[in-house]
Parts: structure tokens; sequence; C-alpha cells
């Protein structure tokens, strides 16, 4: 039997450096992206220094009903676990919402992230507020995170969550 190139797949080797190369360069340039912009990060970060007072109590945990499906005219609801800081807050201060993250969330961690998400704070006098992304931590609806009940874990239904909180 004699076999022609059509039935046979080899790969020379200047191919297979060929992608070796373009695969280590890809590496090299998200890792070089990586180290330029976390200067530039950092500095933002503690340039800005935490906003409210450094120290500040760690926020007491709170929860709000909101419904499962915020676009189905009814839905059972769950509780969403969120934090406020009004330690700088003064009457006509605006709301800023520091976005949750997609982890669990601990005082510890909401602390910090009320603290860094207006480094302004002082200047401001606003009331900050946070939440436990749903599907993470102790915000899972209903403690279902089943397959079918991931269908309520969307962008649109966790932005619906922060309007419902800044609504109550």
């Amino acid at each position: 039997v004699k076999l022609t190139s059509a039935h046979t797949e080899t790969t020379s080797p200047s191919k297979v450096c060929a992608r070796s190369f373009a695969a280590a360069m890809r590496r090299a340039s998200v890792l070089a992206l990586f180290v330029l912009c976390l200067p530039t990060w950092a500095s933002f970060i503690f340039r800005a220094g935490p906003g409210p007072d450094k120290d500040t109590p760690s926020p007491e945990t709170q929860y709000l009903s909101v419904p499962l499906d915020h676009f189905a005219a009814s839905s059972p609801v769950w509780k969403l676990k969120y934090w406020i800081n009004d330690n700088e807050w003064q009457p006509g201060g605006p709301l800023v919402v520091a976005m949750p993250q997609e982890e669990a969330v601990y005082e510890a961690g909401a602390k910090f992230l009320l603290n860094y998400s207006a480094p302004w704070a002082s200047e401001l006098k606003p009331i900050i507020v946070t939440t436990e992304h749903r599907f993470f931590g102790e915000s899972v609806p209903n403690n279902d995170s089943s397959v079918a009940n991931l269908k309520y874990h969307t962008v649109e239904q966790s932005l619906k969550d922060i309007v419902a909180l800044i609504d109550y």
C-alpha cells in the first residue's frame, strides 16, 4: 500500500515552532497588559484612599425581600443581603451604589467595598450601599441553585435587585 501525502498528516517542525511562538506571544501580551495596568489601578485605589473613616466598624448585614423574577406579574420573593454605610451621610447627600461582586460577601468585604467605593465621601456626604450578588454566598434565592432556577441568574435580574434596593 502506497500512502500519499493526502493520507498522512504530519506537521512540520516550523509550523509547530510558529504555533508555540504565537501562543507564547499571546501569553506575554496578556502578562504585559496586566503588569502595565496594575500600577495604574493600584495607584488610583491607594491615592484615593478609603472614603469614610478608616475606623468605621463593619456594617450590619441587612436583608431585603425581592422577587425571584422581577419581570413576572407574580413571583416568589427571597432575601437579598445588603449593607449600608451612612456614617458620612448628611441630608441632600447622594446615594452611591457599590455594585456587587460575583462572590460571597461578608462583613469585612462589605466594609472594604463601602469604604473604597467613595474616596470622596467626606466631601459629598453620601449614603453608600452594596449588595451580595444573587446566587453567591447567602444570596441564593430560596437556597435553590438548581439548573432550573439559574434562569434567574442574569444581569437584568441582578440590576433589578439593585433598583429594588434603591427604591427601598
